[in-house]
């Protein structure tokens, strides 16, 4: 497993967009490694919001404690809008 995927679980913030391309060639790799898919998901709201609804419909078939994704997306937006960040849909 590459450094930047480590990275990554053990600190979801600092993800790129560039890193979805990682992400998605270590979940074929693993497709049961539910920290991957939580973090590919946090990358798919930010980045490709379009595609949200479909991928949470994915990785929630995967994750065995749902709250762990609920809690992963909405810290994310509490962080944004305490930042006065806001993503347009």
């Amino acid at each position: 497993m590459e450094t930047r995927i480590i990275d990554l679980i053990k600190n979801p913030e600092t993800l790129r967009v560039e890193d979805l391309n990682l992400l998605e060639t270590e979940i074929e790799k693993f497709p049961y490694m539910q920290s991957l898919r939580a973090i590919y998901l946090l990358g798919v709201h930010r980045f490709y919001n379009e595609n949200f609804s479909k991928e949470l419909a994915k990785t929630a078939a995967y994750t065995t404690d749902k709250r762990i994704l609920y809690n992963l997306i909405n810290k994310t937006n509490e962080k944004n809008e305490k930042n006065g960040i806001f993503y347009i849909k």
